[in-house]
């Protein structure tokens, strides 16, 4: 990724002018198993982490299905969701520098994990906090979904400013909560569409493998089960009863 200082002006829809700090070129973007690139202008103030404008859209050839909820191209299909707005109660734990760290352009910080309670190896969806904007720093973090092991975390800055940047031992980068008690409001899809949908994405219809009595057969199985088959990461479950070996090597 390329970090430079930008001094361009945007204007939203609103009509006020958002002055940029800097751009981020070639940041790896992923959707479901669909990967490419972007170019990201930071500005200040954003109520949003990211933006993905019709500019992106378009390169990547994708549309947005407002009746299915879907954002999909010919490689992927997503669903469309939105999160509850979480208060401090949903936070468990921050996250926080373990030692001074210089900043020049990116790099990538170990930090310890720390909470009013024990650690607990499980789900966690990471949140950068706020203040890493304060003092017209205007730095970036990545937020995510991680297992975590162990209360330890890297975590990557990105520093659009011309000086480096200096964090004291102890600086709260972000904060943590579980999974389990993010809310996550996923629009209701009619089943006719659902099925259309995995149809689409196992490519069932184009395979010539199969005979047209086992197409039916497949086409019957995922109609009566199609409950149970994930079109996006947000539907995927876990389990903790069962542990699976994947072997790696023929012998």
């Amino acid at each position: 990724m390329i970090i430079e200082n930008n001094s361009c002006s945007l204007k939203g829809v609103s009509g006020n002018v958002i002055k940029s700090v800097g751009i981020i070129k070639n940041v790896p973007v992923t959707i479901e198993n669909f990967v490419t690139e972007a170019n990201f202008i930071i500005v200040d103030d954003l109520s949003e982490s990211v933006i993905l404008g019709i500019d992106f859209i378009d390169k990547i050839k994708a549309k947005i299905d407002y009746q299915s909820h879907t954002f999909s191209n010919d490689e992927f299909t997503a669903k469309l969701i939105k999160i509850e707005q979480l208060d401090s109660s949903h936070f468990m734990y921050t996250l926080k520098t373990s030692e001074e760290v210089k900043v020049k352009s990116e790099k990538e910080i170990l930090c310890t994990i720390e909470g009013n309670q024990p650690f607990v190896p499980k789900e966690y969806m990471y949140f950068p906090d706020p203040e890493l904007w304060q003092h017209g720093k205007k730095l970036r973090s990545q937020g995510c979904e991680i297992m975590l092991t162990q209360p330890k975390f890297y975590t990557k800055i990105y520093n659009p400013n011309k000086s480096t940047v200096i964090f004291p031992k102890g600086t709260i980068l972000g904060k943590f909560c579980p999974v389990s008690s993010v809310k996550i409001i996923t629009p209701k899809m009619k089943e006719s569409d659902r099925i259309a949908e995995i149809i689409k994405a196992l490519k069932i219809e184009e395979n010539d493998h199969l005979t047209s009595e086992q197409r039916s057969q497949v086409m019957d199985l995922i109609k009566e089960y199609n409950d149970i088959f994930a079109l996006n990461r947000s539907e995927i479950g876990i389990c903790n009863l069962m542990e699976h070996e994947i072997k790696t090597k023929t012998d």
